[in-house]
């Protein structure tokens, strides 16, 4: 399996592509109203905000 990167993305394949700062992706917004990441995103290393549960 190959590693996961912001070239690879899932999401970025499906949706176009998210904004990236200093290799960090920004995610995708839960909607137009809201700009919090939703949940894939908030699962994600690469994403910005991400926080490990360990």
């Amino acid at each position: 399996m190959s590693k996961r990167t912001t070239e690879n993305c899932g999401m970025m394949k499906r949706h176009g592509q998210a904004e990236v700062k200093d290799g960090k992706c920004l995610g995708f917004a839960k909607s137009e109203h809201d700009d919090e990441p939703c949940e894939t995103c908030k699962k994600c290393k690469l994403q910005q905000s991400y926080e490990s549960d360990s």
